[in-house]
């Protein structure tokens, strides 16, 4: 299971990788994303860069098939 742990301000917190996005989008006030939007992949790829880049680690990503 590969997921996002939170340290320093996100302390305590635990992220699914399936979740990410939703997590994200949330987080920063998107109420939705069109997965058929021709830039929709791209966006939620820079997301979840942009937004675990900070106070997250991500665990499990040697155990993750197809990542």
């Amino acid at each position: 299971m590969t997921r996002y742990i939170g340290i320093g301000d996100n302390a305590g917190q635990v992220v699914d990788a399936d979740d990410a996005i939703e997590y994200a989008a949330a987080r920063c006030g998107i109420q939705s994303i069109d997965p058929d939007a021709p830039e929709a992949g791209e966006f939620c790829r820079m997301l979840e860069e942009w937004y675990y880049s900070g106070d997250w680690i991500l665990e499990g990503l040697d155990d993750a098939s197809g990542l």
